[in-house]
């Protein structure tokens, strides 16, 4: 019997994603080839009973009589193998818009229908929709990461110190500077990041994991955010030669998070002893930001107004309009970011590239926003080599 079928993906938080969930969330393919689904019989006449058709200790797969109906869960069950995961006829693959409440919502036809296409096939049963319930790394979000190895304030305010983490061994080694981010916005603070730092601690890099004034403190935004950065900055090469000479700045890479992403290049055009700076999933073209009207017009709030209203910030704060000559300049995005969409990295590449900077735009593909900061993900290894060709020059 012909039927309609729609599939998709839809963001969680969970705790922390199994390599066995990793591999299922970069499928692009997904049905049970050698364990077909049950007849239409078998599948109970109450719309509001899901019935598990792929389950896994973080995810499940559920059916419904109705779009409407459609329901995700994580649940404890038996682990589904991959290699049953595979469908010739099935070759959507969605990315839903973030929303960290989704996860115990239902969905209206219209929103099935807007962001599920659906794709012709037998297998189904009429007026059927499957959603595949992924662990994403946003979850790093609310996990607490291992203690830094030293705190320390480079300036007055609360919010100005560093979390420094050390790896084992005399040293000197190399270091990450690192810039969280969260669109400039005092709700987000550098927590997350340390994962990030107790993962590079491990393979012999330092880390030096700042805090700084965000929109809803005193002092916060253009140019308050960035004078905390360049000053906290200014302090890590100030401890060349005193109780951090464990730290070889010969080897240092400026890198930074979503905004920190920007703050990281930022950092870089203001301060040319910057060689090596990183970008993750970064804001770089805060122009574009504001058209596209990002996490709620963040960029007009962090600078104070429109490209219009204050021309100056946004030439002075945007990298993609400051040249940034003496730095190697990495930028990895995902391409199914939908928090600071992967056209900013790709345009601000090809710009960068016309005027003669050397920039390399590493595409991830499928991954969101969050994966490029978590040590288990499944795109960290790739990360990770790149933090190491940076500070290893």
């Amino acid at each position: 019997m012909a039927a309609e079928m729609a599939t998709g993906v839809i963001r969680m938080r969970a705790t922390r994603a199994t390599p066995a969930a990793l591999a299922l969330r970069n499928m692009v393919r997904i049905a049970a080839a050698d364990r077909p689904l049950p007849a239409p019989a078998a599948v109970p006449d109450h719309p509001q009973a899901p019935v598990p058709i792929l389950r896994h200790p973080d995810l499940v797969l559920l059916r419904t009589h109705h779009p409407a109906q459609a329901t995700a869960r994580p649940e404890q069950a038996p682990v589904l193998r991959h290699s049953q995961l595979q469908h010739p006829q099935l070759r959507h693959r969605i990315q839903m818009p973030a929303d960290p409440g989704r996860q115990n919502k239902r969905f209206t036809p219209a929103r099935v229908e807007q962001f599920l296409p659906a794709c012709s096939t037998s297998i189904f049963c009429s007026r059927r929709c499957s959603i595949l319930l992924c662990v994403q790394s946003e979850a790093i979000l609310e996990q607490r990461p291992p203690d830094p190895d030293l705190r320390f304030p480079y300036g007055q305010d609360p919010n100005q110190f560093v979390d420094v983490r050390f790896p084992a061994g005399k040293g000197p080694h190399p270091i990450v500077f690192f810039i969280h981010g969260g669109y400039w916005r005092a709700k987000y603070d550098l927590t997350y990041a340390g994962h990030l730092g107790a993962a590079l601690k491990k393979i012999g890099i330092a880390t030096w994991n700042i805090e700084y004034r965000r929109l809803g403190n005193p002092g916060g935004g253009w140019p308050g955010t960035f004078e905390d950065v360049r000053s906290a900055y200014r302090t890590l090469l100030a401890h060349k030669n005193d109780s951090l000479a464990r730290l070889d700045l010969k080897k240092l890479c400026v890198a930074g998070h979503s905004a920190g992403g920007h703050l990281a290049l930022c950092l870089a055009a203001f301060e040319h002893s910057v060689t090596h700076v990183l970008s993750l999933a970064g804001v770089l073209d805060l122009r574009r930001a504001w058209e596209l009207h990002l996490s709620n017009d963040a960029a007009a709030a962090f600078l104070g107004g429109s490209p219009t209203d204050v021309p100056d910030h946004y030439r002075e704060a945007s990298p993609a309009e400051r040249p940034i000559p003496q730095a190697t300049q990495k930028l990895i995005h995902g391409t199914a970011d939908d928090s600071v969409p992967y056209e900013i990295s790709q345009s601000y590449a090809a710009k960068k590239r016309k005027t003669g900077e050397h920039v390399e735009l590493i595409t991830l593909p499928n991954t969101g926003h969050f994966e490029t900061v978590d040590p288990g993900s499944s795109v960290w290894k790739q990360v990770e080599n790149t933090f190491i060709s940076l500070t290893r020059h």
